[in-house]
């Protein structure tokens, strides 16, 4: 996935030591220290000076951008644990103390509002914020639901994968990542499937490394048992038009979180504000402001 931006920041690029087996995550900082701090992180793209330039721009705040182990300039993948989303929350609370634990409205787009989840049910006292952008409660359900573009049974793909004999119900015991093979489907494109078994989703890019080995890790990811819990100021950042995560799914997340707020800006597809930023500033500004200004 990628967000772009026309605005350039200068940018530092950091990387701090995590777990004391001599890996590191990589931390690309910049914009406005006076702003506030915002985090942001994907589990399966690595962040650079776009993204942050673009979330700097309409937060009007520092940014720091997160990227795990095995992307961008962090140390490699050395076991499964390390794409797992709990490894890599532990992993950015980590770094957050090391870099004087600021407390930080943390953007979640896409994914990264699932790590956004769980960061803040593990470690409220990080965050005076949260953002969740484009997500939903739980990835599994999304990306089975009908009207996401990921799933096999949308109707643009339903036809295709049925000749191909990869429709069928999903085994969730069988899902691990050494059991997942990413295939070419004709009529549809990039297909992921279980060995022996039916497709769990359609990619609509060519998956990056970090999409190929970290899928099951959000295939368990499910915060609805925990979602009452979160205390800190959150709103919710949902496109009606969004093809990836259906608007159902994401207002049931906000519906879940108490006091959380929604914005639906008229026309949003997924993550909006790379489509959009200086509409989708415009419309966040009061809520990061009031949240930032907590620090």
């Amino acid at each position: 996935m990628e967000w772009r931006s026309d605005r350039t920041v200068a940018v530092q690029r950091r990387h701090v030591p995590v777990g004391g087996g001599g890996a590191w995550i990589e931390v690309v900082v910049g914009g406005d220290a006076a702003g506030g701090v915002v985090a942001a992180a994907h589990p399966m793209v690595s962040l650079g000076a776009e993204p942050l330039a673009l979330l700097a721009g309409v937060t009007g705040a520092r940014v720091l951008a997160f990227n795990a182990r095995g992307l961008g300039g962090a140390s490699r993948v050395a076991s499964g644990d390390d794409t797992s989303l709990e490894r890599m929350v532990e992993d950015f609370e980590e770094a957050r103390l090391a870099l004087g634990a600021p407390r930080w409205l943390w953007w979640g787009m896409s994914a990264g509002g699932y790590l956004g989840q769980l960061y803040a049910h593990r470690h409220p006292e990080a965050f005076v914020g949260l953002l969740l952008d484009s997500t939903a409660p739980c990835f599994r359900e999304a990306v089975l639901d009908s009207r996401s573009v990921l799933s096999p049974e949308h109707p643009r793909w339903r036809e295709p994968l049925g000749c191909a004999g990869l429709l069928g119900a999903v085994d969730d015991a069988l899902v691990e990542d050494r059991r997942l093979v990413w295939l070419e489907v004709e009529g549809v494109g990039r297909v992921l499937r279980l060995v022996g078994g039916p497709a769990l989703l359609v990619a609509p890019i060519d998956p990056p490394p970090g999409m190929k080995r970290g899928v099951a890790a959000l295939w368990r990811f499910d915060a609805r048992p925990y979602l009452a819990t979160i205390r800190v100021p959150t709103l919710v950042l949902a496109g009606p038009e969004d093809p990836i995560v259906p608007l159902a799914h994401q207002r049931a997340l906000h519906a879940a979180i108490p006091g959380a707020e929604l914005l639906e800006p008229p026309g949003a597809g997924h993550t909006p504000v790379s489509v959009q930023p200086d509409a989708i500033a415009a419309a966040v500004r009061p809520f990061v402001r009031r949240v930032l200004a907590s620090t």
